[in-house]
């Protein structure tokens, strides 16, 4: 499957961020990605339920940032 590109740029941009900013493991929001990247939280969602291996990224306290990176790369 191939993702739009749009999609996959803001992806691997997510991807370099959540790498950066890995603060040992806390969890991350949709709300928290959107304040942190500037786009709306539906988006970063949408984006993330794209992947191949988005099953068990999201828990009901967020996103692991180290799964959630290594899912995109």
């Amino acid at each position: 499957m191939s993702l739009p590109k749009p999609t996959a740029e803001r992806l691997s941009r997510l991807a370099h961020l959540l790498e950066r900013r890995n603060a040992g493991g806390d969890f991350v929001s949709s709300a928290d990605l959107e304040r942190l990247t500037g786009w709306p939280s539906h988006t970063i969602r949408k984006d993330i339920s794209s992947l191949p291996d988005a099953s068990g990224i999201s828990t009901t306290t967020g996103y692991d940032p180290v799964r959630l990176a290594g899912a995109i790369r």
